[in-house]
């Protein structure tokens, strides 16, 4: 099957260019005829890529036959991709819910949203800094429990988070990143740890500025130390976790390097109520999601809104774009099949309006939104 999207605002490296693309069974190709589509000069955007999301439509992942639904319901998101995210629980049931997902991979799923790999957010995490994770089920980084997840998963771990001043951190770093990418997160180290943390073979920040100590002047600690090291930082941009000129810091102090997430819990995309991260109850209200002591407990804003509300914060379109489709992309490894509309990629499309509002989904070129 041959379609050549035309009269569209490409999105390229470079920035956005008014063009024509053409898909052939299901890949980017340079040229070809077939169907045309008129995008009425909207922007045309590789698929959005959301690698850190608890939950969605009202489930959690770890939760019996969740992924199914958070996939049904990202795609009408704009969400072509994702890293359903574990929080600290039981191994038992972390184990369960790692082997549902490498059953649930085993299946094709076509017209949803596609899994990315688990982002392994969680246990090991400092007390101090632990947010939404509840204390008990916090230990110590070890080998053996993340290759027992590993394995269940179908070795399909993309992104495991550490505290990087727990005890055994810099040696897990250096074995864990032959495995996936290794993270900081929920972490009250100093500078010269935390550095020593990305020298060991880290290469992300967790939602930078959430979970984790200011930047002070003279006690920069890792955030100082994830803009020296880091390749990659995440950001939740959903107007709460993170204020609109710290949004605009983070885009300038970390160039290039931003990547958005939602941090999606099961609220995304469903009304106002309580709800549940783990074990710990949550009250939602306009979207903001809440422990019982006030603690900010996951998002409920897409990442398509997030994208919106980094332009509306002030954040040019081109970079907000690249920050939800190739740096996520990059930052676990994919790059070579998604996250951009070079050619020989997977034709994972999502065509915005001029206002940045939603149009039209499609899959291996297939439009299914």
């Amino acid at each position: 099957m041959e379609t050549r999207f035309t009269n569209a605002s490409l999105f390229t490296e470079d920035g956005f260019v008014r063009g024509t693309l053409s898909v052939r069974d299901g890949f980017i190709v340079s040229d070809c005829g077939g169907e045309e589509i008129d995008c009425e000069g909207g922007y045309l955007l590789p698929g959005l890529l959301d690698i850190h999301i608890h939950g969605a439509a009202g489930v959690e992942f770890c939760d019996s036959d969740s992924l199914g639904r958070m996939a049904e319901h990202l795609i009408t998101c704009g969400v072509t991709g994702f890293c359903p995210t574990s929080v600290s629980r039981p191994e038992e049931e972390l184990l369960a819910g790692y082997e549902a997902f490498r059953a649930y991979e085993e299946i094709p799923h076509p017209g949803l949203s596609q899994t990315l790999g688990v982002n392994m957010e969680g246990p090991f995490l400092s007390e101090e800094r632990r947010g939404a994770h509840k204390k008990k089920y916090l230990c110590e980084p070890s080998m053996e429990l993340f290759l027992k997840l590993f394995h269940a998963s179908g070795e399909r771990i993309a992104v495991v988070s550490v505290a990087p001043e727990l005890p055994g951190a810099l040696e897990f770093a250096e074995a864990a990143h032959d495995f996936c990418a290794v993270s900081a997160a929920h972490s009250a180290a100093d500078y010269d740890r935390a550095e020593a943390f990305y020298r060991s073979g880290a290469t992300l920040l967790t939602h930078l500025y959430n979970g984790m100590a200011p930047l002070c002047s003279r006690e920069p600690g890792l955030m100082a130390a994830a803009h020296d090291k880091a390749q990659y930082v995440t950001l939740i941009c959903d107007g709460y976790h993170v204020s609109p000129p710290a949004v605009r810091a983070a885009f300038h102090l970390f160039e290039g390097r931003v990547v958005l997430i939602s941090d999606g819990m099961a609220a995304l995309g469903m009304p106002d109520g309580d709800y549940t991260l783990g074990e710990l109850a949550v009250n939602v209200a306009d979207r903001r999601a809440t422990l019982r002591d006030g603690t900010l407990a996951g998002g409920a804003t897409d990442l398509l809104r997030c994208v919106q509300n980094a332009v509306r914060f002030g954040i040019p379109l081109w970079e907000a774009v690249a920050a939800a489709t190739m740096n996520p992309a990059k930052a676990i490894g994919r790059f070579e099949k998604i996250g951009s509309l070079e050619v020989g990629k997977a034709a994972d499309l999502v065509l915005l309006r001029p206002d940045l509002t939603l149009s039209r989904v499609y899959l291996a070129g297939e439009r299914v939104v």
